[in-house]
């Protein structure tokens, strides 16, 4: 996984981002609440969600589940999440509340700027 940092200083309007958000480039899948599993690409990460590139984007207000490996847990950790808004290939996620485990693992991933997918 490749990490880069986005700085706030963007042109544009500005954004209402509670936490920090790192690029990154590493494969993720995730799957609706009675659906079947799709593949995406994590373009960004912070403590609150992720953009998914993918060629199927859910729709605005699913619920989803997103599969990925954290750095530190053993296996896939599913992490539950609500689509918050959508453009042709592309989604992102606001997640839900997770515990300390799951947090230190996101943390840890974002504080390493060339950390390895596992």
């Amino acid at each position: 996984m490749t990490v880069d940092r986005i700085s706030g200083d963007s042109v544009g309007p500005p954004q209402q981002r509670m936490h920090l958000r790192a690029r990154t480039q590493f494969s993720i899948e995730f799957a609706p609440a009675e659906g079947a599993r799709s593949f995406g690409v994590c373009r960004n990460l912070s403590l609150g969600g992720m953009l998914i590139e993918t060629a199927e984007p859910a729709p605005f207000g699913a619920r989803v589940t997103i599969f990925m490996e954290l750095e530190g847990l053993e296996g896939e950790t599913p992490l539950q999440a609500v689509v918050r808004w959508t453009k042709p290939g592309l989604m992102g996620v606001h997640f839900d509340l997770y515990g300390v485990r799951v947090t230190y693992a996101l943390l840890r991933m974002l504080a390493r700027p060339n950390a390895a997918a596992r």
